[in-house]
C-alpha cells in the first residue's frame, strides 16, 4: 500500500491551461487537480514534454474571455494514462 505524503490539499477542478515548450509549442488542456505546489492534467491528444522537462503553465484568468494568467516556471513530475504531474518552479 503507498501512502501519499502531501503538503498542500488539491482540489479537483477542470481549468483550461496553457502548456508551452521550446520544442512542442504551446499546448492547451485542462486540470484534474490543483493546489499550491502544482497541478494535474489530463494528457492531451497532442504529444506533450517528458518527465523531468522544463515548461512555462498558464491558467486561465476569465473562461468566458479566455484571457491567462501570467506564465509560471514547472516541470513534469510524472506521466500516466490518467494524468500528468507538473510542480511549480
Amino acid at each position: 500500500m503507498t501512502v501519499e505524503k502531501r503538503d498542500q490539499t488539491r482540489i479537483k477542478v477542470p481549468i483550461l491551461v496553457r502548456v508551452t515548450h521550446a520544442n512542442f509549442g504551446t499546448i492547451e488542456c485542462s486540470t484534474y487537480d490543483i493546489s499550491d505546489n502544482g497541478l494535474s492534467l489530463i494528457p492531451p491528444e497532442e504529444p506533450f514534454p517528458s518527465v523531468g522537462e522544463e515548461i512555462t503553465v498558464q491558467i486561465t484568468k476569465g473562461a468566458l474571455n479566455g484571457t491567462f494568467e501570467e506564465p509560471i516556471q514547472a516541470k513534469v513530475i510524472h506521466i500516466s494514462e490518467e494524468k500528468i504531474g507538473i510542480r511549480y518552479m
